[in-house]
């Protein structure tokens, strides 16, 4: 998988620092049509691992 996405292209809920790998994450797994696992129940748009 490539990473070719715009650091800019971070979705609207990206407010701060802390936020910025979720968001890059997540897009990138949604560019590659995929979806991004995570333990994490903050990062809209992920698939929540039970």
């Amino acid at each position: 998988m490539s990473d070719t996405l715009d650091a800019l292209a971070l979705p609207a809920w990206v407010l701060g620092p802390r936020q910025v790998t979720e968001g890059h994450l997540v897009n990138l797994a949604t560019v590659n049509e995929m979806r991004l696992a995570t333990f994490d129940v903050k990062i809209p748009g992920a698939f929540v691992i039970p």
